[in-house]
């Protein structure tokens, strides 16, 4: 009996040994058979950024990445993956999807710090969790399972690297939560803006239990890296162009842990190219009478180079619209016509467009010598008197070609304002030799024939008759666009109340 006992206890000792011999060598080759289970699997799930973590990926192009809390960080050189000794992990392929769903980071360079989250074991059989540039061991395999590691992602250094990172505390216990991050309000997932001024606002918590969170934010297509805040919201001004961007936000809790899938939303921004440098700058005359109604264009002083207006549209919230003319910068009274010009306007000009018939019945570009269609008020008057700067031919020209009387007539009146007929009896102590010249030069036609290549004859200014066939603004409550010849939008003027 006493034989039987011992012969039944050896037994168990050989049994015990051979578990744990078994036991401990299927810990050292965790990695291989996992992979090798993996392989066999058929179904696999879709990869997210919380599975991925210390990944290797690749998407249809060429580049590999390692994901580090969210981050894609491009391995930019095989001579940067054998230093890291990634050389025999598995790359694996992804979708360009899930690829575009990481904010990009920091490239890997040759003395970058390990990647967070990385595994890595030596010639023993522990595996080790990179965290802050120390190694946490993983004390067991259930809680490797429990905070979501992948065998076939462990990387195996030589034991001399691996002695090199500090060793931390281990990892031990439930796995860490990590803070959340969610959007309150900005643009909506896939929406089309037409402004460059952005707003989002975004919230966080932390399951651990702190009280605070901060936060990183990132905009894709604006930033170059992530931007930390303490404020819950960021606001954007971006540029004038069409665009698509992608905002993130990510939580970061008091102990500096990371939510590892930052909240996103994608918008685009349509927007003419000229919205920083054109602008409505006024509009008035609620009326029933169009010819009564106006809106004024600007042209910034900043704008880089003149802006073509031609087939500019605008049009107000009732739905009625117009396009901007062509107009003729070489006006001539009188029924002369020449053929329009392409509506362009130098920066710091102006546009005055009569919605319907203007004094001119013409689209034009003002000159000095606009004051003489004034002089005589009328329909003309409305023109405005800052005409009154016309040009004067040199006195010596006068006195040659009329003599000294009229000379002396014409410095006794006002610029713009001659009168012509000469009235009686100037007409007679004049002479006929004064009375043609004054008759030659001293009206609008004769005034531009003599002045029009002077260097600031031409005035940053246009006026645009539209001819609309009715009220534009009959409410005064009327929104009005500027849009260019793409139907971008330019400006928008809202109506004040």
């Amino acid at each position: 009996m006493i034989v039987f006992m011992r012969w039944t206890f050896s037994i168990f000792v050989v049994v015990v040994v051979l578990f744990f011999g078994f036991f401990s060598e299927v810990w050292a080759r965790a990695p291989l058979l996992k992979s090798k289970a993996k392989k066999e699997t058929a179904v696999v799930a879709l990869p997210t950024a919380e599975n991925l973590e210390a990944a290797i990926l690749k998407g249809s192009g060429p580049n590999l990445f390692v994901i580090e809390h969210g981050l894609k960080r491009l391995i930019p050189s095989m001579e940067v993956l054998r230093a890291f000794h990634f050389g025999s992990r598995r790359i694996e392929q992804v979708p360009d999807k899930v690829m575009e769903s990481f904010v990009k980071g920091d490239p890997l360079g040759l003395f970058s710090s390990w990647p967070d989250g990385t595994l890595l074991k030596g010639s023993q059989s522990r595996v080790y969790l990179v965290s802050k540039n120390t190694r946490r061991w993983v004390v067991n395999e259930k809680v490797f399972v429990a905070w979501g590691f992948a065998w076939d992602r462990i990387t195996t250094v030589p034991d001399d690297v691996l002695n090199r990172l500090n060793e931390g505390s281990p990892a031990i216990g439930p796995a860490p939560k990590h803070p959340e991050s969610s959007i309150l309000s900005g643009p909506e997932e896939a929406s089309t803006l037409e402004t460059t001024s952005i707003l989002f606002t975004f919230s966080g918590f932390s399951p651990a239990g702190a009280r605070n969170v901060n936060f990183e934010t990132y905009l894709q297509g604006f930033d170059s890296q992530w931007v930390p805040t303490t404020r819950d919201q960021r606001s954007f001004d971006l540029e004038s162009k069409d665009a698509t961007y992608t905002f993130f936000v990510r939580a970061v809790s008091q102990d500096n842990a990371i939510d590892p899938t930052p909240a996103r939303r994608s918008f685009s921004v349509r927007l003419s190219p000229f919205s920083k440098y054109v602008r409505i700058a006024s509009r008035s005359g609620q009326a029933t009478i169009p010819d009564n109604e106006a809106i004024t264009l600007e042209v910034l002083s900043s704008s880089p180079s003149p802006v073509d207006l031609t087939d500019y549209t605008i049009t107000n919230s009732l739905g009625h619209s117009f396009h901007l003319p062509k107009v003729n910068n070489d006006y001539r009274a009188g029924g002369e016509t020449s053929l329009p010009d392409p509506l362009v306007v130098a920066p710091g000009g102006r546009v005055i467009i009569t919605l319907g018939k203007s004094p001119l019945r013409a689209s034009v570009r003002v000159n000095r010598c606009m004051g003489y269609l004034t002089r005589t008020g009328g329909a003309f008057q409305s023109l405005g008197n800052f005409f009154f700067d016309c040009p004067q031919l040199p006195q010596e020209v006068i006195e040659r070609h009329t003599g000294k009387t009229c000379l002396d007539y014409l410095k006794s009146q006002s610029a713009c304002s001659v009168a012509n007929p000469i009235p009686f009896p100037d007409n007679v102590r004049l002479g006929f030799t004064c009375i043609d010249f004054i008759s030659q030069h001293y009206t609008y036609n004769g005034c531009v024939d003599d002045h029009r290549a002077e260097r600031d004859f031409y005035k940053d200014e246009w006026r645009v008759e539209i001819g609309f066939p009715k009220d534009f603004f009959p409410t005064g409550k009327e929104r009005v666009e500027l849009r260019d010849r793409e139907k971008k939008l330019v400006h928008r003027l809202e109506p004040f109340f």
